[in-house]
């Protein structure tokens, strides 16, 4: 199968009469040719055998067009296409548009095509998925009929030493301490593919794993060829509920002295209880008015993802997540979560640039009760 990311992925009608859930959207990022067309296109061939319906959103800025469009094609069951539409987000990329209007015309088009089992929504190799991410964190009382399922980045295992490598070279030749599009998309990913693992060797492959790693510590790594990968494996597990204990996301990671993005995990006892207040001042200080730095560098703190679960005071356990400059505290009243994390410590995942475990973790202590 071709990784041309020219392909349009197609919409295959399904009955459907669970029209009052909300429908999950998935973001499925990568740099260049890793092959997120190519798993879209397996993806839609495993829905259409399990009876489910799948919105394909391609998300492709057109050289430098004010318009982006999106293709939609219906496709029965014999294959042929029966009608095209198409969806147009104003204001060129989807991740530099207003994120109410996007967030509306998907909205409509759930509300036109009737209900939808998943969206997927494929980006540029270029974008950053941070922000697109960030649009579908909406409050509920909009009540919106969707809603943020995950974050999956694909990485073409032959080319990705070669794609961080030409980045560092390039920071150093700017002096940039910007992170490269590359490591924003494994940074931010709830699931990492590392694809085309039957073109290196297995000490090619390590190594991948080690750059990676290195990056995302928290995210779940899957090996594939071609970009297969079973649909119910990939979809469908409300990364951003508080369903899921944290031994999902829970992996020793290493730090890379040449990549600019690393993981850092901080834990409490059970007995250690914060202050909500407190602990929403030091999240305010380090998402929005960035006044957290490195104490070797003198750079601020820069946050790409947060997770983690933590003990409150005068409040059940609380999940907590964040992508950029939102973040979202919810009490975990799954009752399955509950017993499982009850026992467990407080733990804050830190995805990001500069980070200073003594200067992160002095501070949350002054939240401790």
């Amino acid at each position: 199968m071709s990784e041309d990311e020219d392909d349009i992925p197609e919409l295959i009608p399904i009955e459907s009469d669970l029209s009052g859930e909300k429908v999950p959207v998935t973001i499925i990022t990568g740099f260049l040719g890793a092959g997120k067309t190519t798993l879209v296109q397996n993806l839609l061939i495993q829905a259409s055998k399990a009876g489910k319906k799948v919105a394909v959103i391609v998300n492709d800025y057109a050289g430098g067009s004010a318009l982006e469009s999106s293709l939609f094609s219906v496709v029965g069951e014999d294959g042929k296409k029966s009608g095209e539409e198409w969806l147009e987000l104003n204001d060129g990329c989807i991740c530099c548009s207003l994120k109410d209007a996007s967030v509306a015309a998907i909205e409509k088009m759930v509300q036109r095509k009737g209900h939808f089992d998943y969206i997927l929504l494929e980006t540029t190799g270029l974008a950053d998925p941070g922000p697109i991410a960030s649009m579908f964190w909406l409050d509920d009382s909009l009540e919106s009929c969707v809603y943020l399922d995950g974050i999956v980045t694909v990485i073409d295992a032959k080319f990705l030493p070669k794609h961080l490598e030409q980045q560092v070279n390039k920071s150093m030749i700017h002096s940039s301490d910007d992170q490269s599009e590359c490591e924003r998309q494994i940074a931010i990913a709830d699931t990492l593919l590392l694809n085309k693992t039957d073109l290196v060797s297995e000490a090619q492959l390590d190594n991948c794993l080690d750059l990676i790693q290195s990056i995302n510590g928290s995210a779940q790594i899957v090996h594939t060829v071609r970009s297969q990968i079973d649909i119910f494996e990939l979809l469908g597990h409300k990364h951003y509920s508080t369903t899921d204990p944290p031994d999902q996301f829970l992996k020793p990671s290493s730090l890379h002295p040449n990549l600019s993005v690393s993981t850092l995990s901080l834990e409490w006892a059970p007995s250690k209880q914060f202050k909500r207040a407190d602990f929403e001042t030091f999240l305010s200080d380090l998402l929005w008015s960035k006044c957290l730095s490195d104490s070797v560098t003198g750079n601020a703190i820069n946050i790409l993802r947060l997770k983690g679960f933590i003990h409150f005071e005068s409040e059940e356990l609380c999940g907590l997540q964040a992508v950029n400059e939102m973040y979202e505290i919810t009490v975990v009243k799954n009752s399955d979560t509950l017993q499982k994390l009850r026992s467990r410590s407080s733990i804050v995942i830190f995805i990001g640039h500069y980070l200073d475990r003594s200067i992160l973790q002095s501070r949350l202590e002054r939240c401790i009760v």
